[in-house]
């Protein structure tokens, strides 16, 4: 049982990073796709990153997959390019094609527009994708939907599972008192009584039982209720509604960004780990719901690389339009500094996050931690 466990776990592990890998590599594809549109030099595009384990080469583009699944890229040479002193970097601008500093500003605002709009695209294609079939009447979608108050899945060391919730648990009362007939109402009391123990009363196996369970800053269990699904809708009316998701997703997600600026939910910040184990936890609930967390991906994907910050396609188009009106490039030593800067600040972030994501599996409060430097 132990052996299959281990075996079921690995299996949605990889199927969570290749999904991430996935929606990353769409939006590498948009770029790759109106650069190469428009003539312009692209010696290579990985799906992943690291070292390559297929290479193959079409016309003047070597593609490969490489070692790390998660996220890929596309290379788009410049005429002033940091490393073109570098011997495989002259053969890479000897490749027929032109520059990308050589390309009208409109050509180069599409190629750096095109991640964004393909990443739109996916979260759209997905959405229309799951009315047609019949979408899971998530809160995620509409906070109004109802659903069984019956656990489907963990999240890895949550708190809800270290405390001896189960799979199938049917959460029936908080602290005795507090009946509790929807998922719905599981959330409201939970939010409720953030940062406290409580006692959930569950229905196992036709017994009743209690258990506490300590809760966050944000009152969550890591658990995630079975989910029950719309009918399905027709073609067009599922477009449609794909469409209405797609640009609520984007609403939702630059409020979300507006709040975090704010200060009001530092807590809703989410890691690398925490992202992919989310995915996991999709993926055991079926292939619905797991496009319902890549759709969301996509999408936050998508209003990311729209902040005009160095490492973004915002922040390329900035410096770009910034080009365009001083009708000159920007100083070798500023793009190599920005370079570098971009890249350390992104590491820099990716391990604070991971380290976020590690304290809160294993319950430790970042808050509680950074609070002790101040």
């Amino acid at each position: 049982m132990a052996g299959t466990a281990l075996i079921q776990s690995a299996f949605f592990l990889v199927v969570g990073i290749f999904g991430i890998g996935f929606v990353i590599g769409f939006h590498e594809f948009g770029h790759f796709l109106f650069a190469k549109l428009f003539n312009i030099k692209v010696p290579s595009f990985s799906i992943g990153m690291g070292p390559s384990i297929i290479t193959k080469k079409i016309g003047d583009t070597t593609f490969q997959l490489s070692a790390l699944p998660l996220g890929g890229y596309v290379e788009i040479i410049d005429s002033h390019d940091p490393d073109e002193k570098d011997p495989e970097m002259i053969a890479k601008m000897n490749i027929p094609g032109k520059y990308f500093s050589d390309t009208p500003y409109w050509q180069k605002l599409i190629v750096m527009l095109g991640g964004i709009f393909f990443n739109f695209i996916l979260g759209f294609v997905f959405f229309s994708f799951l009315f047609l079939v019949g979408m899971p009447k998530s809160p995620m979608i509409n906070p109004k939907y109802t659903q069984p108050n019956v656990i489907a899945e963990f999240m890895p060391g949550s708190a809800g599972f270290k405390a001896g919730l189960q799979k199938d648990d049917k959460v029936v009362a908080g602290n005795s008192e507090t009946k509790l007939n929807t998922m719905n109402d599981v959330i409201k009391f939970l939010r409720a009584h953030t940062d406290q123990t409580v006692k959930l009363t569950v229905i196992r196996n036709g017994e009743e039982k209690v258990i506490s369970v300590p809760l966050n800053q944000k009152g969550q269990i890591g658990a995630m209720f079975i989910m029950e699904s719309l009918p399905p809708q027709g073609l067009f009316q599922s477009i449609r509604r794909g469409w209405d998701e797609m640009w609520k997703c984007f609403v939702q997600v630059a409020s979300s960004f507006r709040s975090i600026l704010s200060r009001k939910s530092q807590g809703e910040i989410a890691g690398p780990i925490m992202i992919i184990a989310q995915m996991i936890m999709g993926a055991r609930m079926g292939y619905k719901m797991f496009l319902i967390l890549l759709a969301f991906i996509s999408i936050n994907l998508a209003f990311l690389n729209m902040i005009p910050v160095p490492i973004t396609d915002g922040g390329q188009i900035l410096f770009n339009t910034i080009e365009a009106i001083i009708r000159r490039p920007l100083p070798e030593k500023v793009r190599v500094a920005i370079h570098y800067v971009s890249w350390f600040s992104v590491l820099a972030l990716f391990v604070i996050l991971s380290l976020k994501d590690v304290m809160s599996l294993v319950g430790i409060q970042f808050s509680s931690i950074m609070a002790f430097f101040r």
